[in-house]
């Protein structure tokens, strides 16, 4: 069953394409009842994934988009970390620390980073950045330890655009940021503050659930502000990466929210303005934890994201991997109820018929009901 990746799809991550490579291939890419070219699959690919726009939470203040909280309806987090970056305290706590955890979770999130700080960290910046975080302003000073609204339009105007100079030049790029979050939230809900913002092309992004790690150094404290917190569909949480306490936190809320079923965002991918939606997210984390061994949270992962994706290319494709998986498991009769879902979207594909019975039916005997 072992196939080649296509080469278009080399730019994958590694435990994805080790994934595929297992036999796991792209269901989509051959199946004539989709696409007749390969060209086309690749745009059917490229629309799902990315650039709409997504149900969200937000204000127009001065002509800004003021941010307040992705889709209430999803189960979507999106992790945000401030005033970074940082070297490390020698005991595990700091920028480094943090991401060190998010890589061996498959977590990225979004890093609002000081200008100040960036020009004395430029290789954690460009760490954050190859890491496939995202990035944000967050002033050049920490808008001189008072906030935004307490300065003249001129002094507004020097903190946003020396942040984001400083953050470009220690990232080595000359693309503009979109992401700005108000140092203290002053000035997130001022016209003023926000028109600066609108003219420098700034997202404005404000949160939903507040831990005060900064007051407190206390994990335990961290970790139950987000887990009970009423806002956590389409949420997003303020942490520290520079305070005690904080990478033990998100360890455990990592933990405790991927048991309830959320997944972890970026805030562009919460905002459908990147070029990768939460939906591709899912699927590298179900590839990634198949790739782990935990097989059975892998079906899941894929069944939750076929379920979400509907009538779609990639919902197809995630069916697929978990019948696949469920036969490797030896799971026939749930092999079988994933098997005749595919069928029922498919049934005049020769495609989808052939990899089945390639594969080996799962059951020999009267098709299951659907799941």
């Amino acid at each position: 069953m072992a196939q080649t990746v296509p080469e278009d799809r080399l730019d994958l991550e590694p435990e994805l394409v080790a994934f595929l490579e297992k036999g796991h291939s792209f269901l989509y890419r051959m199946s004539p009842a989709l696409s007749a070219t390969a060209a086309e699959n690749e745009l059917k690919w490229r629309e799902l994934l990315g650039g709409e726009e997504r149900d969200i939470v937000k204000r127009e203040i001065g002509g800004a988009t003021v941010v307040l909280r992705g889709d209430p309806q999803s189960r979507e987090v999106a992790l945000t970390f401030d005033d970074g970056p940082c070297g490390s305290d020698g005991r595990g706590n700091g920028t480094a620390a943090m991401l060190d955890l998010l890589k061996k979770e498959r977590v990225r999130g979004t890093f609002f980073l000081i200008g100040d700080c960036a020009m004395a960290y430029p290789g954690l910046v460009r760490r954050i950045a190859a890491e496939g975080h995202a990035i944000g302003n967050h002033t050049k000073s920490h808008a001189r330890m008072k906030g935004l609204e307490h300065l003249s339009d001129a002094a507004i105007a020097e903190e946003v655009e020396a942040g984001e100079n400083q953050i470009l030049y220690a990232l080595g790029t000359d693309e503009p940021l979109t992401l700005f979050r108000c140092p203290y939230g002053s000035g997130a809900k001022s016209a003023r503050v926000n028109s600066i913002l609108a003219a420098n092309g700034f997202y404005n992004v404000f949160w939903t659930i507040d831990t005060q790690d900064w007051k407190t150094h206390n994990s335990n404290t961290t970790t139950r502000r987000v887990l009970q917190s009423p806002n956590l569909s389409g949420g997003i949480v303020l942490m520290h990466d520079r305070v005690p306490g904080s990478v033990t936190a998100t360890k455990k809320v990592i933990d405790s929210l991927r048991q309830r079923g959320y997944r972890f965002v970026t805030v562009p991918q919460l905002l459908g303005v990147d070029n990768e939606s939460s939906a591709r997210v899912a699927y590298r984390e179900a590839a990634g934890l198949y790739m782990s061994g935990d097989k059975g949270r892998a079906i899941a992962q894929f069944l939750q994201l076929a379920s979400t994706t509907g009538e779609s290319v990639l919902a197809d494709d995630a069916l697929h991997h978990a019948w696949l998986i469920a036969m490797e498991l030896g799971e026939s009769e749930r092999a079988a109820k994933i098997r005749d879902i595919i069928v029922s979207r498919h049934p005049r594909s020769l495609y989808v018929a052939r990899q089945l019975r390639l594969a080996g039916p799962a059951s020999e005997s009267e098709p299951a009901k659907g799941e």
